[in-house]
């Protein structure tokens, strides 16, 4: 059974399962559910803080194990080869004399078999346009190197240009992280799972209260931020502008 540990579970709970491979008897899979939602926490002078996560990262701790190739969920394998499409656009002009001699389609001229009088004149310009068109897939949970995945909602399109929306959900359901062998000779195995968020993708807001107007500074206020975001993690040695918000584990007895 897993040792959950969720710091904050009504803004992220994250919960870990690690069940025998039905194809393959020697490996694992390991399973997660991923919540997320805005939370609110209570802070001082009885005021009410509105947090949001715009992103979150989910780390994989394995011990005495090896994360399966091509077992990791939401990894896009990025095309060896790209091809493009190139249209050539040619565009003709005629100047007035040319174009009053009777019978000239100016639409219909072809560069090639243009033939005019000696007293016409045609200025013929040829521009080569090279366009190309790609499927673009989002991906709100990706895989990242060192055995991490990315959670994030597409940036939604505004007037101004693009904007981060907060995560709200659930991302993952029992579903399958990656899959595990034991590496050998190995005398104890453990799968570890923690979400964090970086202090930058924290976003408070107050709902209750005047506790900004108390700050005598920026400086001041961007320092209650960071305490405000460290308090939601477990405690460190050091912070280091990462929350942590979850942590679940699981000793992995050999059969």
């Amino acid at each position: 059974m897993a040792s959950d540990n969720n710091s904050l579970p009504h803004l992220l709970e994250l919960k870990l399962r690690v069940q025998p491979c039905e194809e393959e008897q020697s490996h694992k899979d390991v399973r997660v559910d991923l919540r997320v939602h805005c939370s609110e926490i209570d802070g001082p002078e009885d005021c009410l803080i509105s947090v949001r996560l715009k992103s979150a990262t989910i780390d994989l701790d394995l011990t005495g194990l090896d994360a399966v190739p091509n077992t990791r969920l939401g990894e896009p394998l990025r095309d060896l080869k790209v091809t493009s499409k190139q249209t050539n656009t040619i565009r003709t002009t005629l100047d007035g004399k040319a174009a009053a001699h009777a019978g000239v389609d100016v639409a219909k001229l072809n560069p090639a078999t243009l033939k005019l009088s000696a007293d016409a004149s045609a200025e013929v310009k040829v521009t080569a346009l090279q366009t190309s068109k790609q499927d673009v897939t989002e991906y709100r949970v990706k895989a990242r190197p060192g055995d991490t995945w990315e959670v994030a909602e597409p940036p939604k399109k505004t007037a101004t240009g693009t904007e981060r929306v907060p995560l709200d959900g659930t991302y993952l359901l029992d579903q399958v992280l990656c899959r595990v062998a034991p590496q050998r000779g190995a005398n104890m195995m453990s799968v570890g799972v923690s979400a964090y968020a970086k202090q930058r993708d924290l976003h408070l807001e107050l709902v209750k209260g005047d506790l900004w107007q108390t700050f005598m500074s920026k400086s001041q206020e961007k320092l209650f931020k960071i305490l405000v975001a460290k308090s939601l993690g477990q405690a460190g040695s050091k912070y280091a502008g990462i929350v942590k918000l979850s942590y679940s584990e699981i000793e992995i007895e050999e059969p």
